[in-house]
């Protein structure tokens, strides 16, 4: 019922069955999804109750196929992942991949955007973490362990900032869009992973995105402006007009 990364692979993977998931509702294929829901469906509860090490990771991908095929967990399969979550909290309230590890901003994001999917709710108290892990010039960090910054920490971090409705530094946050911009023109080549994240950021949600920098003291539309020179950036190296989303 689960898709494998690629035609010559024969093991499907929840990875690979969200991505691909995905693309046939972008592509308007719902009739062969909804032709193939039933063993889908079936696969995807199998993921879960035979996995004797689950991980958020891969609660992540599952729950997100369920929502992105319009589905619903019923209420024991909600309850089961609630309770996993709840045992990958730390002391500071944030979320690690496994019970008993520190937390990090990649699966804090992922295990908030499954309570609120499954729950209606996010979790409370986690404001204070994300401020600690953001630095003053937007940059957000892995954890307040780990100093590393990269573009896929900053998108994780500012959509969990999102989903907490938490203040952020959106107006500096603009600026290293800007000097992402800046980087691939002058360099002319395609965007890294970690790099592709910060558009993804702003594709995802730029309506909320916009009235976050709005709020932040700047000015209207600026974020949709970098939007449109981005993929201008892009089209140029390309030929085409880049419209994707981030590894997450």
């Amino acid at each position: 019922g689960g898709f494998a990364p690629h035609a010559e692979s024969t093991t499907p993977d929840l990875a690979s069955t969200y991505y691909a998931s995905r693309l046939l509702v972008g592509q308007n294929e719902r009739g062969f999804l909804a032709s193939n829901e039933g063993c889908l469906v079936a696969w995807l509860d199998e993921q879960w109750q035979r996995n004797e090490q689950p991980t958020v990771d891969a609660l992540y991908y599952l729950a997100r196929t369920f929502s992105v095929l319009g589905l619903h967990a019923t209420e024991t399969l909600a309850d089961q992942w609630s309770e996993f979550l709840a045992r990958c909290v730390d002391d500071a309230g944030a979320f690690g991949n496994v019970p008993g590890t520190r937390g990090d901003v990649e699966h804090t994001y992922c295990s908030v955007h499954v309570l609120q999917s499954i729950k209606g709710r996010v979790p409370s108290g986690l404001n204070d973490w994300l401020r600690q892990c953001t630095d003053p010039d937007g940059w957000i960090r892995w954890s307040l362990a780990t100093p590393s910054c990269s573009y896929a920490t900053l998108y994780w971090g500012s959509h969990l900032a999102l989903l907490l409705g938490a203040a952020q530094p959106w107006k500096d946050r603009l600026r290293l869009v800007e000097q992402v911009i800046r980087e691939l023109a002058e360099s002319g080549e395609q965007p890294a992973t970690d790099t592709r994240a910060i558009m993804g950021m702003m594709a995802d949600e730029p309506d909320v995105m916009d009235r976050a920098c709005r709020d932040d003291g700047a000015a209207p539309g600026t974020l949709r402006d970098v939007i449109e020179d981005l993929e201008m950036a892009l089209g140029q190296m390309s030929g085409s007009t880049w419209r994707g989303a981030p590894d997450a």
